[in-house]
């Protein structure tokens, strides 16, 4: 993308957030005293409709307990939802090429941290009490979650964004495990 546009927060608009499933599975002889942490599985879709200025973001968060000694525990849970947003100026950060359009990476990974940071509360509020312990997800680059192993340096960066507007709307699947 050769224009830097600004991001502005009073351009964004959460349309709709959703729980589309929640669930922990624990069998009846676990011992939930032994919970100690979490391993994390995160997956990402993404959505545009670029006509109505809309981007929908779907992320599931699979959450597996573990023991001190960082074995998994028969423990688990998944919880997946969704963000709908407007964005005012959405035409500034799309790239079209070879009939297909792509978010620039600056706003894919503004609207990620958005969607991560919303779904860290709603599992936090909901593990409360349960089975699993009080979950907290980990603090993660949001590229991470793009699929990306590490965030650019300067040099780089404009390789990166590119890469990354393909990557964000075809395929933004990482399971990233992450340890608590």
């Amino acid at each position: 993308m050769t224009k830097q546009v600004k991001i502005e927060a009073d351009k964004i608009h959460i349309l709709n957030i959703r729980t589309l499933r929640g669930n922990i599975d624990c069998p009846i002889d676990a011992n939930i005293d032994n919970v100690y942490g979490h391993v994390f599985g995160f997956d990402l879709k993404t959505a545009l409709q670029s006509q109505d200025n809309m981007v929908g973001l779907k992320l599931q968060v699979d959450i597996e307990a573990i023991d001190e000694a960082n074995e998994k525990l028969p423990i688990t849970g998944s919880y997946t939802h969704e963000i709908i947003f407007k964005i005012d100026n959405l035409d500034d950060f799309i790239e079209k090429e070879n009939g297909g359009e792509w978010i620039d990476a600056r706003l894919g990974s503004t609207l990620v941290t958005i969607i991560y940071s919303t779904v860290r509360g709603i599992i936090y509020s909901r593990t409360q009490g349960t089975s699993l312990g009080i979950v907290i997800l980990p603090v993660i680059a949001p590229l991470k979650l793009m699929g990306f192993d590490e965030l650019p340096n300067v040099q780089e960066e404009k390789e990166i964004i590119s890469d990354a507007n393909a990557k964000l709307v075809r395929k933004t699947k990482k399971a990233a495990k992450t340890n608590k």
